[in-house]
């Protein structure tokens, strides 16, 4: 999978799982960093008891270009929580 196919499914907005395993971190890793301010590509806002996420696409894809070349489509596949979309 191209990062091109990677925009088409998440034009704007990639879910935090999907960053998670893109990078090969733990869903913790990217929620903390993101609560924390740690990442240019996104942020996190604490609404009155739970925090909703934003990672930027393109912003994101941008910042790791370097370490991928191919994105594993299972990587995608996975839904937000972590089912998979395809059987």
């Amino acid at each position: 999978m191209t990062k091109e196919e990677v925009i088409e499914r998440y034009p704007k907005k990639l879910p935090p799982l999907i960053a998670a395993r893109l990078l090969e971190k733990s869903y913790v890793f990217v929620t903390k960093g993101l609560q924390e301010g740690r990442f240019p590509w996104g942020y996190a806002v604490k609404t009155s008891k739970r925090w909703d996420y934003y990672i930027n696409t393109h912003q994101f894809l941008n910042a790791i270009s370097d370490s991928i070349n191919y994105i594993d489509r299972k990587v995608l596949d996975a839904g937000v929580y972590g089912t998979s979309k395809t059987k």
